[in-house]
């Protein structure tokens, strides 16, 4: 019978090598070590409970580590088991913090299978989580600005897929600002999301799914970058201008980790989502 620690090791290596799988894009393969992983965590546990009297912050440690490999298998119910149950037992200040802060990524993740939210081919959900993010209320610069970037990135996706060169400056063609104006639905309390619904081309330019076409490009893009798949993206956006201004706009997109600790982009395609 394998120990504790053993077990805890086993879960560590399965992990480290599901992340790296998750970072290269594969993951069906990430999904099974990141299963195999929280399986060796739970078998820990159980391991440490058969002395009696486990050690308080051993047992605050893994179960910190179980809810998070939980999380990763999108076992919501158990992480939020995991992390609850050590809370109660008064662990650790600082390990009752990081618990309590995983507890709020897992509503976050939770969240947003939970809200209902039916999405058409050219609307993407944008979701926030963080410091500055309360039921029902948030730092209106956070969200606001990630509306304005995510649309700005929208008409250049549209611009550069209309084969129009790199614009310096100004607003956007009229037929482009026309065609593809963002507007925002009723905002979700919680987690904080709201949907974007991209305007359809109208007059010569209505082509059957290009706002689709635009809104997977979109997805398609935070994708890549999320990996740091930096080539793919070069290959996608050949020119550099386009690029660049991506990566830019990007930037500004992104949690910063304290005020804003995770932005989700989701889009749905016949009963299946991508995010």
């Amino acid at each position: 019978m394998s120990s504790a620690k053993e077990l805890h090791d086993q879960a560590m290596d399965a992990a480290q090598l599901a992340l790296r799988e998750r970072r290269r894009g594969n993951t069906d393969a990430a999904a099974t070590l990141f299963g195999q992983a929280l399986k060796d965590e739970l078998a820990a546990i159980a391991e440490l409970e058969k002395t009696g009297q486990p050690d308080e912050l051993t047992y605050a440690i893994l179960h910190r580590s179980a809810g998070t490999l939980a999380l990763d298998c999108k076992e919501f119910r158990l992480a939020e088991e995991l992390a609850t149950k050590v809370l109660a037992r008064g662990p650790h200040p600082e390990i009752a913090w990081e618990l309590r802060e995983l507890l709020e990524q897992i509503y976050f993740q939770w969240g947003l299978g939970q809200q209902g939210v039916e999405l058409s081919d050219d609307e993407i959900q944008l979701s926030l989580m963080g410091r500055e993010v309360g039921f029902g209320l948030v730092n209106a610069e956070e969200l606001v600005g990630r509306v304005q970037h995510s649309s700005q990135l929208l008409y250049r996706i549209a611009e550069r897929r209309s084969g129009r060169s790199f614009r310096e400056g100004g607003y956007p063609a009229r037929e482009i600002r026309e065609g593809y104006q963002t507007f925002i639905s009723a905002v979700k309390s919680g987690s904080f999301s709201a949907t974007l619904k991209l305007g359809q081309p109208s007059g010569q330019l209505s082509l059957p799914g290009m706002a689709a076409e635009v809104v997977d490009e979109f997805i398609d893009l935070m994708q890549l970058i999320t990996r740091s798949r930096l080539e793919e993206i070069k290959e996608r956006v050949p020119d550099l201008a386009y690029r660049r201004n991506f990566f830019g706009l990007a930037k500004k997109l992104a949690p910063d980790g304290r005020r804003i600790q995770q932005v989700n982009f989701r889009v749905g395609r016949s009963g299946e989502e991508r995010s």
